[in-house]
């Protein structure tokens, strides 16, 4: 049995700090598969740990596959125009309010930052 907590590795943040570094569709169809193993799987497994407790800790929250924010930029309307974001994120909603209806928990993970 495996009693280590779902959690990040430091090639988690070797891989933000280098997307960072090269936010470019060339550089992230070559390391999409790093994306799925050190960002996507690590913060998946969280949010499975995290709807295992919210029942006893924050019965009302919710935490869904759908609770993580996908690494996309959304460029359309932003100045931003780098196709990647550089951190990995999730916001957790009250159960029976719509999305943006209620107060929610937010975890943001970037190479140098971190937001609870």
């Amino acid at each position: 049995m495996n009693n280590t907590a779902p959690h990040f590795s430091t090639k988690t943040l070797q891989f933000l700090e280098s997307l960072k570094r090269n936010s470019r569709r060339e550089w992230f169809a070559t390391h999409k598969a790093d994306c799925e193993t050190y960002i996507r799987t690590p913060m998946l497994t969280i949010i499975k740990c995290l709807a295992t407790n919210f029942p006893n800790m924050a019965p009302d929250m919710v935490a869904a596959p759908q609770s993580m924010y996908r690494i996309y930029h959304g460029i359309r309307f932003s100045s931003d125009k780098t196709p990647y974001k550089v951190h990995v994120s999730a916001r957790f909603t009250h159960r029976l309010l719509p999305k943006n209806k209620s107060a929610a928990l937010y975890f943001h993970l970037g190479s140098d930052e971190l937001w609870i």
